[in-house]
């Protein structure tokens, strides 16, 4: 699913808040749970998904599990999207496990450090398309280096496919007994096709293997098969053994001093809509989804021109309702509650990488609609401009949806008070995108 899940409005003919309770609170109280706050952000806790949780994949679990097959990939999942930002950038890749084993390969005995990045497209210049790297130096929640006990070892590294990454690169690096990394070399790269790059409703990796259009997992223990498909690379320390399909095994050593990349700089091009979207919405009964009001879409929507490739058909004009299988695509507002943000310290840093030219890692450019801030926000400023800009469309009387994102409410909200807020057992109205 793309990336709304709670709106705002009662229905789409018109948006409404509670007058009762100040909207500020809402956001505020759904961003802000008691006890995951800015100590429980992505990675404090290593294994639990960052918010202390608890690992399942059965997806017959209650809610707050967390489950490490579900993907979060917000506006990149279903709809197509011919203007993706400025710019829209591919996920970095997010390793699951990085394992040694003394066979398999010609690795000699030591530790290693492993960086993996990804690209939209494979056919691009890694100084010109290439996402910032996950190393396993086990720094800020990420997976240690490995050591490789033998002569003939081999090391494995699994991450989860990630939405229209076309190809990942993997680098190498030993790492001397005090810690100090050596000189990195390129290994290999791994290409996907574009079905790979796409979030399906089926998976291979799912227990059984399941191609199904709609898969739910099996009884008596179903393990959710939707999502990106696992990928292994395995290095076995030579650019001549015989790789498996879509890996390129390489032995290029890098420039002297260069270090994996820190900075976000795999740029997305416009793609088409998801094949499997449409399934998917029919199975679960979705009638409802929401659609950027500021863009315009394909017409139909799910007209196939391709990933990164330019699309010059016929459109619907931006905030268009139009129809989409089964389901009426609803114009919304955007909001910058952020459909990854499950705690005001992810909102926060997410916001100010965003927006504030001076923040680490900065990826804000002056528009001619955005001015980039030259200090950082505070949590309380985020909040006051989202609340203005939704007073606003309701002032003037937009009837375009308004909405938070699924993400936002992992925890128990601290504000407002319990009896201004639905019970627990609520069913919402089925309104995605």
């Amino acid at each position: 699913m793309d990336d709304l899940v709670a709106v705002l409005s009662g229905r789409p003919a018109r948006p409404r808040l509670r007058e009762d309770v100040p909207v500020g609170d809402v956001l505020a109280g759904v961003l802000a749970p008691p006890l995951r706050d800015a100590t429980a952000a992505m990675g404090a806790t290593p294994g639990t998904g960052g918010l202390g949780l608890t690992r399942s994949a059965n997806v017959n679990k209650a809610y707050g599990y967390y489950n490490p097959h579900v993907f979060v990939p917000g506006n990149h999942s279903g709809l197509a999207d011919l203007d993706p930002g400025t710019p829209a950038t591919v996920d970095p890749p997010d390793l699951d496990a990085a394992t040694a084993s003394p066979t398999g390969g010609s690795l000699p005995a030591g530790t290693y450090e492993y960086a993996v990045t990804d690209q939209f497209s494979g056919a691009d210049s890694a100084s010109t398309d290439q996402s910032q790297a996950y190393v396993t130096d086990g720094q800020q929640g990420d997976l240690p280096a490995v050591t490789v006990t033998g002569p003939t070892g081999s090391a494995s590294l699994v991450w989860q496919a990630i939405c229209h990454a076309a190809n990942y690169i993997i680098y190498r690096t030993p790492v001397s007994s005090s810690g100090a990394a050596g000189n990195w070399t390129e290994i290999g790269t791994y290409a996907t096709p574009d079905s790979a790059t796409l979030p399906d409703n089926s998976s291979g990796d799912s227990k059984p293997a399941s191609t199904s259009t709609v898969c739910r997992g099996p009884a008596p223990d179903p393990t959710s098969c939707g999502g990106e498909q696992e990928l292994t690379f395995t290095d076995t320390g030579s650019d001549t053994s015989t790789p498996p399909a879509g890996v390129t095994y390489l032995d290029t050593p890098m420039p002297a001093g260069w270090t994996p990349p820190i900075a976000e700089n795999a740029n997305e091009q416009p793609w088409e809509q998801n094949p499997y979207f449409n399934p998917a919405l029919t199975a679960v009964g979705i009638t409802t989804v929401g659609a950027d009001a500021s863009k315009a879409y394909p017409s139909p929507p799910d007209a196939q021109f391709g990933i990164g490739t330019t699309y010059s058909g016929p459109t619907y004009a931006a905030g268009q309702p139009f129809a989409d299988g089964t389901a009426e695509v609803a114009p919304r507002h955007p909001i910058n509650i952020f459909y990854n943000a499950a705690t005001n310290a992810q909102e926060l840093d997410e916001y100010n990488t965003l927006y504030d030219a001076s923040y680490p890692d900065s990826q804000c450019h002056d528009t001619a609609i955005t001015t980039c801030s030259t200090t950082p926000f505070t949590f309380a400023q985020v909040i006051s401009q989202i609340v203005a800009g939704m007073l606003q469309n309701m002032l003037s009387d937009n009837p375009e949806t308004s909405y938070v994102h699924q993400t936002n409410l992992l925890g128990t909200p601290r504000h407002p008070a319990p009896r201004q807020l639905r019970p627990g057992r609520h069913q919402p109205a089925r309104h995605q995108r």
